[in-house]
């Protein structure tokens, strides 16, 4: 059994990897969001036309294109058929 007190010495010892990693991936999934947006309007596509397309909420697209959501790999896999590009051309960095 672990002593309690050495359990809270470790919580304040250690770096809130929860932070760090939620600004990271922030970054992550604003630029999965502008690539989308770029690649719907370089299509000539509405946020609503390429929703039905890809056969997904509306919402949904805008909180992608926002980076405000963490898109299923299934999700991803509907945006690319629907923009009718590779997975790869949807992450960062694969330009």
């Amino acid at each position: 059994m672990i002593d309690s007190k050495f359990a809270v010495n470790i919580y304040f010892y250690l770096p809130d990897l929860t932070l760090m990693s939620n600004n990271r991936d922030d970054k992550f999934l604003k630029k999965i969001g502008a690539n989308v947006k770029s690649l719907r309007e370089a299509k000539g596509l509405t946020t609503r036309g390429f929703a039905d397309l890809a056969d997904i909420s509306y919402s949904q697209v805008w909180r992608i294109e926002t980076g405000k959501h963490d898109p299923s790999i299934g999700t991803l896999l509907a945006i690319a058929q629907a923009l009718d590009v590779s997975l790869n051309e949807l992450l960062p960095n694969s330009k």
